[in-house]
């Protein structure tokens, strides 16, 4: 990061980053105790960036303008063994794999700026302009495990598939906010988003290996509040999200999510947070969340193999192409409502403090897919967490014993069909640790 004070009030910056990342990873994925189903999954990826803006600070106005430069390099071996054993007929035997290389390349320009009309009123304009290239080559095959034919490549593979595609975007914004006193301040704002279009590296088909962009118009108006000299916070904010061509992702293989656009999707939503200090050894907080995120249209949902015997029979299920009507579904890992509280009293010590305590979060039902089938949610759930310690001030160190899910709930922070049967990763069970922090 580069900084050049071009005066008082204007900065110009430079920030430039490359970034080379490599991983390999081997594991059992087929969701069973029995090793039926091992895959692995390799990627090297080399990215870099460049962002030139220029900073203005004046009395009644406050922006940034600038450009930006991203390119991506990356290669990807994804690969499938599938071997004869109990779940698995050996004419079923087979390894499949990916080998794709993608490239993405990527400018923008953007400005944006708010200008104080009044003392206590202010609004915000901006906008940016944004255009992606990406590309792809893909090596698709699928190679025999067979004990008859081991290593024989099943006929019409290997398929080698090309594409690129470009996308680009104008997404402005717009803001005012309104101080009403100097304790309260009331905001709305309305905002465009832009997801590029992209490319599936799993793909076996033209038709599956890309998707296209995706664009949000995003309302929210809020007020925030310091009350009782400040012993008080309290923010509430409502918002709502109409997404068109929402990006949704499908999980194919274990590791392997291949992506799709749903028509159109909405989303409405209250967030209120409160923070409250009634006395100073005293810490109180809570958080309640509302939300509604159904899809729009979203007439072709892929529905993994495993999720199959779930929806043969209902209507909306098409079984020639495999495909379900998730139209006026609930949005993947969207519960209804969530909320959170905690306190933390101190008892104040000659060098510091000891304190206790106390966390609750409550959230509810999910789904994990579209089909929004029962086999794929979760239900509403409850984790309790507790902490007590001693943080002295002055020699700048804290020790604590903390311990979280402390009812021991049994919940699945994900779920996913795509392996032998349906399977989630579970969450972490009651667990108590020893924290120890040192500052300097």
């Amino acid at each position: 990061e580069f900084n050049l004070e071009l005066s008082d009030a204007i900065v110009l910056k430079s920030l430039t980053a490359y970034r080379r990342s490599s991983y390999d990873l081997l594991l059992d994925t087929d969701g069973t105790d029995a090793p039926v189903q091992v895959s692995r999954q390799a990627e090297t990826s080399r990215q870099f960036s460049q962002e030139f803006n220029v900073v203005a600070s004046l009395s009644r106005f406050r922006g940034v303008a600038g450009a930006y430069y991203f390119r991506d390099l990356t290669t990807t071996l994804a690969q499938t063994f599938i071997a004869p054993s109990i779940a698995t007929p050996a004419a079923n035997a087979l390894t499949v794999r990916a080998q794709p290389e993608s490239r993405t390349r990527s400018i923008a320009f953007f400005a944006q700026g708010t200008f104080d009309v009044l003392p206590s009123l202010s609004v915000t304009a901006g906008i940016r302009y944004t255009r992606d290239r990406k590309s792809i080559e893909q090596d698709f095959t699928r190679i025999s495990l067979n004990p008859a034919t081991p290593g024989r490549v099943l006929p019409g593979f290997p398929q080698i598939l090309s594409l690129s595609r470009t996308d680009s975007a104008v997404t402005p914004k717009f803001g005012v906010e309104y101080r009403a006193t100097p304790d309260v301040l009331v905001y709305v704002s309305a905002t465009r988003g832009y997801k590029s279009g992209g490319t599936n590296f799993a793909a076996a088909s033209l038709a599956a290996i890309q998707f296209g962009p995706e664009t949000l118009w995003s309302y929210e108006g809020g007020i925030k509040a310091d009350l009782f000299d400040r012993r008080l916070r309290a923010n509430l904010s409502l918002f709502k999200y109409d997404y068109k061509d929402l990006q949704v992702q499908a999980l194919i293989g274990p590791g392997l999510v291949s992506i799709g656009n749903a028509a159109t999707a909405d989303v409405k939503g209250a967030e209120l947070e409160v923070s409250a200090r009634p006395v100073p050894q005293l810490q109180l907080g809570a958080n309640l969340s509302l939300l509604r995120a159904r899809y729009g249209t979203f007439p072709s949902s892929a529905v993994p193999v495993r999720l199959i015997p779930f929806v043969t029979g209902d209507p909306r299920y098409n079984p020639p192409t495999r495909t379900y009507d998730a139209s006026g579904n609930t949005l993947n890992a969207a519960p209804r409502y969530s909320f959170s509280a905690s306190a933390q009293y101190d008892f104040a010590l000659p060098n510091g403090s000891f304190f206790v305590r106390g966390e609750y979060y409550r959230q509810g039902k999910v789904y994990y897919d579209p089909t929004n089938v029962e086999i794929s949610a979760q239900r509403a759930y409850s984790l309790v967490n507790g902490s007590i310690g001693y943080q002295d001030t002055k020699r700048k160190f804290r020790v604590a014993i903390i311990g979280r899910n402390l009812t021991n709930e049994q919940y699945l922070i994900t779920i996913a069909a795509n392996g032998l049967v349906p399977a989630g990763i579970a969450g972490a069970p009651r667990t108590a640790m020893l924290q120890l922090t040192k500052e300097w």
